[in-house]
């Protein structure tokens, strides 16, 4: 697992950063003489490197990316936005359960982010591709109500009386 993580690293800092880099910038000898894989690359990079794959459509690798990013970078503050991209990589992947769960997950773990409201009128929008639109109104009515104001409630008042 990490010689597969360490390779995912490598090929897509070759990728985004435009050289190749070798293993030796991944790993570094511990006291023992011995080689340990040590992360060298910042949280705000490694979220780069992941939404860069996402906004050239590379969803699958993106996804694996964000879902490694969550894993670790638990306690960063990017990390509800990881999951709201985590669940734009599974809806363009045509996973709406997932997608789904990745939504769900971060507006019930990180309510107080500022990424809620996009999550929910995503929440939304995701409901009317599955075919639930009882669901898609009841996040779009408590879009409207707990985040009166904002971009996504706006849009959800618009989407809302389009759904019979």
């Amino acid at each position: 697992m990490k010689i597969l993580c360490i390779s995912l690293i490598m090929a897509t800092y070759s990728l985004n950063i435009g050289f190749a880099a070798d293993r030796s910038d991944f790993e570094h000898q511990s006291s023992n003489g011995t080689s340990e894989t040590k992360r060298l690359i910042k949280p705000s990079q490694a979220f780069h490197f992941a939404y860069q794959d996402y906004l050239k459509g590379h969803f699958g690798l993106a996804l694996s990316q964000f879902q490694n990013f969550i894993a670790d970078y638990p306690e960063s503050s990017m990390v509800p936005k990881a999951y709201f991209y985590l669940g734009e990589c599974y809806e363009q992947e045509g996973n709406l359960k997932e997608a789904a769960r990745a939504l769900t997950t971060l507006i019930e773990q990180y309510e107080m982010s500022r990424q809620v409201p996009a999550a929910l009128f995503k929440l939304g929008k995701v409901m009317v591709k599955a075919r639930k639109p009882q669901k898609a109104k009841a996040y779009w009515i408590k879009l409207i109500k707990d985040f009166r104001g904002t971009p996504e409630a706006k849009l959800a008042s618009r989407d809302l009386n389009r759904i019979p």
